[in-house]
């Protein structure tokens, strides 16, 4: 299985999330236009139990530090041994001490994926979808009808979304999702939907794009390439 849910228990807590472990943070900022910009950057653990975890923000950050507010959601991507892992979390409280830090909730579950999957964005946004036909029959009705989620990644291929809306595969979509401040509008096809359990969605979809325009796609790498810089910068994702 080249991705899955892990649920921590307390050995896999202390085998991921080792002290000085480096990481990169995701966090969202609403720019003038109403639009989310994704700011990234990178953090070291300092500490780490089954209820919350410290991280040191490094100087990438300190200039949107009056971004990471108690409640406020984060994604946090980090590499270990041949694994890639991702999860959610919210800001518990932030400190200025030797350096700039965090407390966020210890997550009970994470993405891991293996190295040797096609290269993926991580992208923790909010995503709309409308529906437009289930196989070959049309759904105007519901055309008028908005879905709301979260994407989770995305690819040159596809994205990954988060929903309490239990999907069809076969379902045919309209979505739309920030990406480098930008907006994406793209039709996909559900390809597989799972449950999921200890989130705050109810459901996992892989969407295919189908026919993306060329505009998107070069978006899309773009965004993926630059993620490569930073990890050649000093993470291994």
């Amino acid at each position: 299985m080249s991705e899955m849910y892990l649920k921590l228990d307390p050995h896999e807590l202390n085998r991921i999330f080792q002290i000085n472990l480096p990481l990169e943070i995701i966090i969202n900022k609403t720019s003038d236009n109403g639009r989310f910009d994704e700011i990234t950057g990178k953090a070291t653990i300092l500490a780490a139990d089954t209820a919350t975890m410290t991280l040191a923000l490094s100087r990438d950050l300190l200039d949107w530090f009056d971004l990471f507010l108690p409640q406020k959601m984060i994604a946090v991507q980090l590499s270990h041994s041949n694994e890639l892992i991702f999860f959610r979390s919210k800001i518990l409280r932030r400190i200025i001490q030797e350096s700039f830090q965090i407390i966020i909730e210890t997550p009970r579950m994470v993405i891991k994926r293996e190295r040797r999957l096609s290269k993926r964005k991580p992208l923790f946004s909010p995503i709309n979808f409308r529906v437009l036909r289930l196989g070959d029959r049309d759904l105007k009705h519901l055309t008028d009808k908005i879905g709301a989620g979260e994407s989770q990644d995305v690819s040159k291929g596809g994205v990954t979304l988060l929903t309490n809306l239990e999907l069809p595969v076969g379902l045919t979509l309209l979505i739309e999702f920030p990406l480098a401040g930008k907006s994406i509008s793209m039709i996909g096809k559900i390809r597989h939907v799972h449950s999921l359990q200890n989130s705050d969605y109810s459901f996992v979809a892989g969407v295919q794009f189908i026919q993306p325009g060329s505009e998107e796609q070069e978006l899309i790498s773009r965004s993926i390439s630059q993620d490569d810089i930073l990890q050649k910068g000093g993470l291994s994702f």
